[in-house]
Order: C-alpha cells, then structure tokens, then sequence
C-alpha cells in the first residue's frame, strides 16, 4: 500500500493529474499536418504524459511524495498497450540508448492505436477519481471536468473504432478522417472555456 496523503494533498493533485490525462488524449490528435519539428515535439510530449499516467498505476512509489491512484481508492488497472510502446518510450525519448541510433529501428508511432490500447485503463482511471470527488467535495468543478473527459474520451475512441470498420483497420493520418461524432463541444474541461473540436484542435 504506497503512503498515504491527506485528503486536501490528494485534491490539489487532482489538477496535476487531469492536466497528464488530459494532454496524453489531446496531443493523440494533434499535429497531425504539422511541419517536422513541431510533430516530433509533440510526438515526444505525448509520449511522456503517456509514461505519466502508466507512472501513476505503479503498485509502490518511488519516492514518498509520489501520488498515485491507488490513494484515491482501490485499483486494479492497466493499460493495455504493447510492452513494446514503454521500451520504445523509456529507450528512444526518456534515455539516450544504443537502440534509439539502430538502423532498421521502428520509427513511426501509432498514437492513435496507442491511444484506443489505453483508453479502457484510462476510463477506469477517471472512474476511480470520480467516485472519490464526489465523496470528498460533490460540489467540486472536478466532477464536472472529469465526467466531460470520460465523454469526450469516449467520443473519440468511437470516432477510431467507426474509423477503423469503414477502412478494414487502416491507420488514421489525419484529424478530418475521424468519425463525424468527435465535433463536440467540451464544457467543464481544463481550459474553463468551451473549445470546439476539429481538425487536430484539441481543449486545452
């Protein structure tokens, strides 16, 4: 059982929390048809919010400041992305390693295939700090963000599987060739402010 934080720890960190999940779904979907630079920064961006939220599921901290969500309740979770997906994150963006400079080496990610892999894990990530705000502070603006993010996560991992049955499983190159259903205007997330979603705009 990783040590615990008092309650008004855990509900500052709510904000930090949020901010990996959220930025892990947003940068899944942007940058698509952007110059070379930008998507590699993007690329290694969502990579590392990827490796954030997996950090989060660990059964023990490494550090005692560390939060996980195990504080918030219960979990049994994973995120069913392939074993190949952390080597490649922990040997080709957090280190520099002899595999990162290989000739032959994987280079492309599929982050939208990633991102329907991680979606179920992070559904119930969301569901366990949903049960918690809401014994906590029912009040709390939190509830309402983490709910809007359970909608719209689902939205666009519907939007991925409608894709995917049209086209016999081809990969998405670009935002325009989501389903229409992830034109959605999401309240209560991060930003405070209601941002319509298309074209690789995400709502941070």
């Amino acid at each position: 059982m990783p040590k615990q934080h008092d309650d008004q720890t855990l509900f500052n960190a709510l904000e930090h929390i949020v901010y990996e999940i959220s930025m892990f779904i947003d940068l899944t979907f942007t940058g698509m048809n952007y110059p070379r630079q930008v998507q590699f920064a993007i690329l290694e961006a969502w990579a590392i919010h990827l490796r954030g939220i997996e950090s989060m599921l660990e059964e023990k901290p490494q550090r005692d400041d560390d939060v996980l969500i195990s504080h918030y309740g219960p979990v049994d979770i994973k995120l069913l992305v392939e074993p190949s997906v952390r080597k490649r994150i922990n040997g080709e963006i957090t280190h520099l390693t002899t595999r990162r400079m290989s000739e032959g080496v994987e280079k492309e990610w599929n982050r939208v295939e990633i991102f329907r892999q991680a979606w179920p894990g992070i559904e119930k990530i969301i569901d366990v700090l949903e049960r918690w705000v809401r014994s906590y502070d029912p009040d709390s603006r939190w509830h309402q963000q983490l709910v809007a993010i359970i909608e719209y996560g689902a939205i666009l991992n519907e939007g991925i599987t409608a894709h995917r049955n049209h086209t016999s499983g081809n990969t998405i190159t670009s935002f325009d060739e989501l389903h229409p259903l992830v034109t959605y205007t999401a309240d209560y997330l991060p930003s405070s402010k209601s941002v319509r979603v298309h074209k690789g705009v995400g709502f941070l």
